[in-house]
C-alpha cells in the first residue's frame, strides 16, 4: 500500500499541519506558522489545504494568484487561517514506503502510544535509499522525532533478500527503550 493510502488509514496524527494566517507582502503571499516563521505559501502547499472561512475548515485544492481553488473559488484576504499538512522529508517518505504494512502499522501504533506522531520526524538516515544493488542486504536506519518535549530515537535494523525482517529499537530520550520485530 503506497504512504498516501496508508496515511488516510491512519487515526489523526498530532502535529501534522502547520496552521497559521497568511499576508501579501511584495506581492507575494506569505504564511506565518503559530511561531511566526514566514514561508512562500506557493512553497508550503503541497495538496489539498484548508481555509477557515466563517468558523469553518473548506478544503482547497490548489492557490493560483491569490484564489484557492476548489470545489468553490475562494478569493484569499490577508489574515486568512491557512491548515497545511506538514510535508515529509523525501527520504523519509521512501523509507515509510519501503515498510511493509504490518511494520508500517506496528511502528506508528507505537510512536503514537509514545506520543510520537508521524510528522515528527526531524532527521531520517534511510540507507537503502542510497542502495541500488539488489543483491541481499542487511543494515540499520536511523530516524529521530522531536515532538517538541521528548525525543525519539528509532533504529530501524533491516534485512532484505530471500527473508525480510524489520527491527526496531526505539530509545527516548528519558531512557525507556522498546523493541518491536516485524518478520
Amino acid at each position: 500500500m503506497k504512504l498516501q493510502q496508508r496515511l488516510e488509514q491512519l487515526p489523526n496524527q498530532e502535529r501534522a499541519f502547520m496552521i497559521g494566517s497568511v499576508e501579501t507582502i511584495h506581492e507575494q503571499w506569505v504564511f506565518f506558522d503559530e511561531q511566526d516563521e514566514p514561508s512562500a505559501l506557493i512553497d508550503i502547499i503541497n495538496d489539498s489545504y484548508q481555509i477557515k472561512i466563517n468558523n469553518q475548515w473548506e478544503t482547497f485544492e490548489s492557490f493560483e494568484d491569490g484564489m484557492a481553488l476548489g470545489k468553490q473559488v475562494y478569493a484569499v484576504r490577508n489574515g486568512d487561517i491557512f491548515k497545511i499538512q506538514k510535508p515529509l522529508n523525501y527520504v523519509y517518505q521512501e523509507w515509510l514506503n519501503e515498510l511493509t504494512d504490518e511494520a508500517f502499522s506496528k511502528l506508528i501504533t507505537l510512536l503514537n502510544t509514545l506520543q510520537f506522531s508521524l510528522f515528527d520526524c526531524i532527521y531520517c538516515h534511510n540507507f537503502l535509499f542510497y542502495k541500488v544493488q539488489t543483491k541481499p542486504i542487511n543494515g540499520v536506519n536511523f530516524i529521530v522525532f522531536d515532538n517538541g518535549e521528548e525525543l525519539c530515537s528509532v533504529h530501524h535494523h533491516f534485512k532484505r533478500g530471500a527473508t525480510r525482517s524489520d527491527r526496531f529499537e526505539v530509545t527516548i530520550n528519558n531512557g525507556k527503550r522498546h523493541i518491536l520485530s516485524s518478520l
